[in-house]
């Protein structure tokens, strides 16, 4: 069985819950994926973030860097 996980921001250091879901339903076997709008704390990664390889289960809509480099451009 495939699940989405569909969230505004990932990964949140204030949200582990959502990590541990991810976890719990790779540990029972399915397959799981994870759509962002917008990537979250990847400089404070959970140690399940890098041992379930979490980073090649996320796609993001809109990534950070390219939102900064819109905002620059901008400024």
């Amino acid at each position: 069985m495939k699940i989405l996980f569909f969230c505004i921001r990932f990964p949140l250091a204030s949200e582990t819950f959502v990590l541990n879901q991810v976890v719990s339903f790779i540990k029972m076997g399915y397959e799981v994926s994870i759509l962002s709008v917008y990537s979250g704390d990847l400089d404070k990664l959970h140690s399940d973030y890098i041992n379930y390889d979490i980073a090649n289960k996320v796609s993001y809509i809109f990534e950070k860097r390219f939102i900064q480099l819109k905002i620059n451009f901008i400024n």
